[in-house]
């Protein structure tokens, strides 16, 4: 049976702060397969771009640093490896497109110029060369004109052309795994649609490549995904196969992301459901209780004075409730894990 192309074990990082280490993410387990499709959602703060950039190896350091876990990349360890060595893996077999293109890409440099240097990072070619190759990748991606685009400045294109040179430079060199950052986000929805389907179009031409996309939008992770991972407060809380987790949810606060989700067919009046509170604040004692306890409207005694382990059910859903322990649905798998 062939390996997992990934695999995130009990992965945790945090951030220095006078009072010292405050842990964010706590242990994350996650698994994705070759050619597989795995969608990360959450609310802003709950860990997900964290997640991708400790893949990446590009978390601002010693600010938040990994303080424990492995993350297995095509059965070696990441964090095993050499500076150097991570750095030949990022970009070639790893790549990333990140949230904002406007901030990633540098205003002094044309676009042509960075995507040659996305190049030459791991590959070097002659000069006529890797002007061919910067057009061929801007055409591939659906800029048109790319000969005189390539001359232009990041602030002379549109926010979704600068999307594109962004998935352009993340697909330079065909990588094994490419993890996508919100890359729709303050798109307008025509735009965004573009950028989908882009996305799709790249990943049907290359049906080994795994898509790890992270996003605060279910109606995006819905349009890629095949499996869904929900963070909340650091935490896995629930993951299964869309199909499911959109009609079947088992945690409340997957009910309260998708209720959050407009219904046009039909519109009610007044504002969208939403969940009351935000997420707890950062703090090594946390765990001593359910981190969804001040906003969830099914909670019970337990609640409050346990820390919620990891139910695994069937089809390869999992949840972290307290309510699935009254559940006769339950497997005999339960831990503190993912």
């Amino acid at each position: 049976m062939q390996e997992p192309l990934l695999v995130i074990e009990n992965l945790q990082t945090a951030i220095s702060s006078p009072r010292g280490l405050m842990p964010v993410i706590d242990r994350l387990n996650l698994t994705l397969e070759a050619g597989e499709t795995l969608g990360l959602i959450g609310e802003s703060g709950s860990g997900k771009t964290m997640t991708g950039m400790a893949i990446m190896d590009l978390l601002p350091k010693p600010q938040v640093q990994i303080t424990g876990g492995r993350l297995i990349f095509q059965g070696q360890d990441l964090l095993r490896l050499t500076p150097r060595e991570r750095q030949r893996l990022r970009g070639a077999r790893i790549s990333m497109i990140f949230q904002d293109p406007m901030a990633s890409l540098s205003p002094f440099y044309t676009i042509g110029s960075q995507i040659a240097e996305a190049i030459h990072v791991h590959q070097y070619l002659g000069h006529r060369e890797t002007r061919r190759r910067v057009c061929e990748l801007l055409d591939d991606v659906g800029i048109t004109e790319p000969e005189r685009r390539m001359r232009l400045f990041p602030h002379q294109m549109s926010g979704g052309m600068r999307q594109r040179v962004m998935i352009a430079m993340a697909l330079a060199h065909e990588p094994d795994l490419l993890i996508a950052d919100e890359p729709t986000t303050a798109l307008d929805v025509t735009i965004q649609d573009q950028i989908l389907k882009l996305l799709a179009q790249k990943l049907a031409v290359r049906p080994t490549m795994s898509l790890l996309l992270v996003s605060h939008n279910w109606g995006v992770i819905a349009a890629l995904c095949q499996r869904v991972a929900v963070m909340y407060a650091g935490r896995l809380v629930e993951e299964g196969r869309l199909d499911k987790l959109s009609s079947a949810p088992a945690h409340p606060y997957t009910q309260g992301l998708l209720d959050s989700i407009p219904d046009w067919d039909h519109p009610t009046a007044g504002l969208l459901p939403s969940l009351p509170g935000q997420a707890p604040a950062l703090s090594a004692t946390r765990r001593t209780r359910c981190d969804f306890l001040d906003r969830c409207s099914a909670r019970i005694s337990r609640c409050h004075t346990e820390a919620v382990p990891w139910h695994s059910l069937p089809e390869g859903h999992g949840v972290r409730c307290h309510l699935q322990a009254l559940s006769g649905s339950l497997s005999q798998q339960e831990g503190f894990g993912p």
